[in-house]
């Protein structure tokens, strides 16, 4: 960003001292502060996501410790008994439900039905 403002302060000099006419000055002064804003967007993003980690850092060290000292202090048995009912309750959510009904046979029921055995079967068996 520094080397933005010192190329406008230079661009500014030149302006001053005659050597560009006022077009010229504009376009390029338009240009370096697109330049420069553009940089400052980029580093107000580096500033972002670095607080950003620090913050998950913070939180996942946080999380370490906590669970080390229940890990020390607790039972482990007494967790998973503590989160046992809400793994059943998810998996309850999440099976497919059991069929209460006896399944058919359904080649018995196939093989009666005129009208799908309307054909011959193309894979005989040969008839000893």
């Amino acid at each position: 960003m520094g080397v933005s403002q010192q190329r406008l302060d230079t661009l500014f000099e030149m302006r001053m001292n005659g050597e560009l006419s006022s077009e010229e000055y504009g376009l390029r002064k338009e240009k370096l502060t697109e330049e420069k804003k553009k940089y400052e967007e980029l580093i107000a993003d580096i500033h972002h996501r670095a607080a950003s980690w620090a913050d998950n850092a913070k939180r996942l060290f946080s999380f370490a410790e906590t669970a080390q000292e229940r890990f020390e202090t607790e039972k482990p048995m007494g967790l998973l008994k503590n989160i046992a009912p809400e793994v059943q309750a998810l998996h309850a959510r999440l099976e497919p439900a059991k069929i209460t009904k006896p399944q058919r046979n359904w080649e018995v029921h196939y093989a009666k039905n005129q009208r799908m055995c309307a054909r011959q079967e193309s894979n005989l068996r040969p008839t000893a």
